[in-house]
């Protein structure tokens, strides 16, 4: 009997050599997920089960452990120290900062983002308070499982008992998380699967269950490969587009979509604010600018906004979006030039990870299908890439489609204006949180704002001169510091009514030159009778349809805010499952 428990206890320690010889690794891992899991429903107010907090990242922990002690056989074991330290430390600082843990958003940023971004969004993070906060934590928590592991070090070889009791109890613990996450690694398999993710989000109950930083990591990559076999797919829909006919009702159209658009300091849309946009005001007050007061984005993200503006797709869940074309495409094969400029995707850049949105775009094939120009480089401001437009007379020498694509607003906000639109200075704003930190971001931020209603009206004064109709949107909204001591954007799971404020509602705005007036008379009266219907970004490819006169059977007047058949009752779903119009009806602001 002894010899077999002999046998037993050595082919246990076997089992758990790897932690034995690297039981601070292990320790401070699950410590690790254990912080992220309890900050995170402090944070974002949500219950977790305690037993999955503290047993769910032990098999993974286990893992890592175990490429250590085979990785220290030559002398790299450091690098599973740093990756891992890394990953995690990038999830708390990722809490911190956008009030999410590892998720497909998240992970689509982190994939998606261009080196300029990536240098701006780090020296922007350096100064933040996520940041001091990330370092403080890990620091304690590196420091914690130090401690604990040399402690427990020194008792196993005080008291033998001790040593083979754990290792008897750690073994069960790995084995029991092991089958918890058996079916959380199951269902990422299937993730990877392009039919089972197809509609993902739709199907709450076969997402894994994403109780550890790497299951939350793996998934959102998940979201990432679907996306780009989408793209293979979307570019077969979009060759076959058909078009039956085309009035050419307006020669030239312009749409401008600009990034990040927080309207609660735009003083257009909030007259109490201080004077941010002067060039749009003198518009509206002239009785050529039009502003819709009710106008949403579907997503917080410009990966899935884009998607759903461009997509003549009504987004339902009837089919695949995939199986419908995009609207550039639809104006160009109707015989309008489609020139589209973007201070974002540009011609020369082709890097695969790009947002999904620069994808539709960068895509060769799709390109060649739905833009007749493109501009090659991309600016330091948006004022540079308005130099690029063509001259009106060539514009309207021939049916247009003009494109024109911002950066906007995107942080960092001090990059995104020249310094002769540096109007605003931190003693100039006054945010209830966030102190002087929030002040410079404050100002930085209004005078972004600023810039970019002179860009605006720039390119509307361009075409004031003939018959023209020009739209500006934005991609998504913005926080900045308006009512909670955050900037940017966040991803709660649970969506609270002032984050659909800030960050879902944007502007939407239609210009309309003085001779398009006359020669469009009962376009424009319509125009100026739908600004307070209830529209959706998703709109916009059946609104631009109706508007070039193009007859093609991807249009629905269900989705045309100008037409009669509009449907102005129907629900306006955001992140794939929130109904703004319910959501917002809980918003409560001083």
């Amino acid at each position: 009997m002894n010899e077999i428990m002999r046998k037993v206890d050595a082919i246990f320690r076997a089992i758990m050599r790897p932690v034995s010889k690297n039981i601070c690794l292990f320790l401070t891992l699950i410590l690790f997920s254990v912080t992220l899991s309890v900050l995170s429903m402090i944070v974002t107010e949500e219950l977790a089960t305690p037993c999955m907090i503290w047993i769910a990242p032990i098999f993974g922990s286990y893992i890592v452990c175990l490429l250590a002690w085979v990785l220290e056989k030559v002398f790299m074991r450091w690098v599973v120290w740093v990756v891992s330290i890394v990953f995690l430390y990038a999830e708390l600082f990722t809490l911190f900062f956008h009030h999410s843990l590892y998720n497909i958003h998240v992970v689509q940023l982190l994939t998606d983002t261009d080196a300029r971004e990536s240098l701006e969004f780090v020296s922007s993070a350096f100064s933040s308070s996520a940041f001091l906060y990330s370092v403080i934590i890990t620091i304690g928590i590196l420091v914690i499982g130090l401690l604990i592991s040399k402690y427990f070090k020194l008792l196993c070889n005080k008291v033998q008992v001790v040593k083979r009791i754990s290792t008897c109890v750690s073994l069960v613990l790995v084995i029991i998380s092991a089958i918890i996450q058996y079916d959380a690694y199951a269902r990422l398999k299937k993730c990877f699967d392009y039919g089972y993710l197809g509609n993902f989000i739709t199907y709450e109950n076969e997402k894994p269950r994403q109780d550890t930083p790497v299951v939350r990591f793996l998934y959102g990559l998940s979201f990432k490969y679907v996306v780009l076999k989408d793209l293979k797919n979307i570019e077969t829909t979009v060759e076959q587009t058909k078009v039956d006919g085309c009035s050419y009702r307006c020669p030239l159209i312009v749409l401008v979509i600009g990034e990040s658009y927080d309207k609660a300091h735009s003083h257009v849309y909030n007259p109490s604010y201080s004077e941010t946009t002067p060039q749009l005001s003198a518009l509206q007050d002239s009785g050529n600018l039009f502003l819709f007061d009710n106008a949403i984005t579907s997503h917080n993200h410009t990966t899935e906004a884009f998607r759903e503006m461009f997509s003549t797709y009504s987004f339902d869940g009837s089919d695949a979006w995939t199986n419908h074309t995009l609207f550039p495409a639809v104006f160009k094969k109707a015989g309008y030039d489609v020139c589209f400029l973007s201070n974002q995707f540009a011609t020369d850049f082709d890097d695969i990870w790009n947002h999904f949105g620069g994808t539709l775009f960068n895509s060769r094939k799709l390109s060649e299908l739905q833009f007749t120009y493109r501009n090659r480089n991309v600016y330091d401001y948006d004022g540079q890439l308005i130099e690029e437009i063509p001259d009106v007379e060539v514009l309207r020498s021939k049916p247009t489609l003009l494109i024109v694509h911002f950066i906007g607003q995107h942080v960092d906000y001090a990059e995104r204006y020249p310094e002769e639109f540096r109007k605003f200075t931190p003693e100039d704003v006054n945010p209830q949180f966030g102190g002087d930190i929030a002040k410079q971001v404050v100002a930085n931020y209004d005078n972004s704002i600023y810039y970019n209603d002179f860009v605006v009206g720039s390119i509307m004064q361009k075409v004031s001169g003939t018959d023209a109709i020009c739209i500006y949107l934005a991609d998504h909204g913005e926080e900045v510091y308006d009512w909670r001591d955050t900037y940017m954007r966040t991803d709660e799971s649970e969506l609270l009514p002032e984050v659909a404020h800030y960050q879902f509602e944007i502007p939407f705005m239609v210009y309309l030159s003085d001779s398009f007036k006359v020669n469009h008379a009962d376009l424009t009266k319509t125009i100026s009778e739908s600004t307070h219907k209830k529209i959706m970004n998703k709109d916009l490819s059946h609104i631009l349809l109706d508007l070039g006169g193009i007859e093609t059977p991807e249009y629905n007047a269900k989705y045309d805010c100008f037409s009669d058949e509009y449907d102005n009752e129907k629900e306006r779903i955001i992140r794939d499952r929130f109904n703004f119009d319910e959501v917002i009806s809980n918003l409560k602001l001083d």
